[in-house]
Parts: C-alpha cells; structure tokens; sequence
C-alpha cells in the first residue's frame, strides 16, 4: 500500500514539473517503484509465464511426440519365475490316516 501510495505522489508530482532533468528524475523514481510493486504484488515479468491454455497445447503436443522419441532409461528385463509346485501327500502318509 505504501508503495502504491508513493507511486500516485510521484505522478502528482510529474504533472506539473517544467525542468526535464526534474522530469526524469522523477521518471526513474517512479521505475523504481514499479518494480518493487510488482514483485510486492507477485506479477511475474512479461513473457515469464504462459497463460494456462498455451501450457496445456504445449503439454498435450509433447505426449504425443514421446512414443517416437528414444527411451533414455534402460528397461530392465524380468525372467519369469516358475510357480511353486504344490506338495502333495500320498494317501498313506495323511495325518490322521491309520495304516492297516
């Protein structure tokens, strides 16, 4: 607030001055100030950000493109593992069973 507050003192100021060095004094003041606005504001630079529908055209452009490009990162190759055989039991040797 403080900063906008001296920005409109500064253009208060410019409106009635004559002397050009004065002006751009005051110019170069008010330049300043400005800057410390915007970053005090969180605006970024002009050409620092897309807008949101820009990203997401860039985004969805680069999916497309990613099945041609070459895989960097090696693919590790797995061997299938036999599943575990089953233990089976013969008749005579169940628990419980009595052998005649």
């Amino acid at each position: 607030m403080r900063v906008r507050e001296q920005l409109e003192k500064l253009d208060a100021l410019a409106s009635g001055v004559k002397d050009t060095k004065r002006l751009k004094e005051l110019a170069d003041a008010t330049t300043r100030l400005s800057e410390q606005e915007r970053i005090l504001a969180g605006r970024p630079l002009p050409g620092s950000r897309r807008p949101r529908e820009n990203r997401a055209r860039v985004s969805a452009g680069w999916i497309e493109l990613q099945p041609a490009l070459p895989s960097t990162a090696p693919v590790a190759q797995v061997a299938p593992t036999a599943a575990p055989t089953p233990t089976v039991l013969e008749p005579s040797k169940l628990p419980g069973d009595v052998t005649p």
